[in-house]
Order: C-alpha cells, then structure tokens, then sequence
C-alpha cells in the first residue's frame, strides 16, 4: 500500500485529497504547513509527495528545495500542486516530478501519481 506525504494548508483541500487518496488504496500522512512536512519526513519516507507551494511557515519551494539537498529524500517522487504561477516556476526548476496547476480534480491527480510511481518502480 503507498504512503502519500500530503502537505496542503487548506483544510477542506487536504480533506478532500486525504479521503480520495485513502479510498484508493493510499495511506496518507497529513501536513498542513512546510515545517510540518519536514517533521513527517524525519520519519517513515513516503513513496511520494504531493506539495502545495502556498504553505505558511515555510512554502513549498523551500521544501522542496530542502528535500532535495538531503540524500535520503532525494530522489523521492514531487507532485507540486498550486495556483500560485510564480511558484510553479520555481518548483520546476528545482525539479519537481510533476507540477499540476490548481484546480485539480483528485481523479487528476490520481492518474499523475499513480503515472510517477509506475515510472519509478520501472527503473
């Protein structure tokens, strides 16, 4: 069974991707904010992680950009989800697997991941 790392500040989005997710198949850990997230990966590492850029604390291109300067998390799999373009940007250039702007239906959303998990275990 995947773990998603779900990393999005607004409650009812979280909600909404966490009981998707969960209903098929997934277990998902919740983080509401960019420290948050930090502190789940110190943990059990995920098999992906999907990103809000628009974080409080700490945004999501500083996550990432923390992700990947750290060996054990760095070639973990980055869906970035986000309506904020400027971001967008960033978060491509600091190699996110897949950038879906908001909004994004969670049917969506399924298909990216399960397409960059399936990619990842091919290699």
């Amino acid at each position: 069974m995947p773990l998603v790392l779900l990393v999005e500040d607004n409650v009812d989005t979280r909600g909404m991707y966490a009981t998707f997710f969960g209903s098929e198949g997934f277990r998902v850990l919740e983080a509401a904010d960019g420290l948050q997230a930090l502190s789940q990966l110190a943990g059990e590492k995920p098999d992906l992680i999907l990103l809000d850029l628009g974080l409080p604390r700490l945004n999501g291109v500083q996550v990432l950009r923390m992700i990947r300067q750290q060996p054990r998390l760095a070639d973990l799999p980055v869906v970035v989800i986000s309506g904020q373009l400027d971001l967008l940007n960033a978060a491509e250039d600091i190699a996110a697997d897949v950038v879906c702007p908001k909004p994004c239906e969670p049917a969506d959303l399924m298909r990216v991941v399960r397409a960059v998990l399936d990619r990842g275990h091919a290699h």
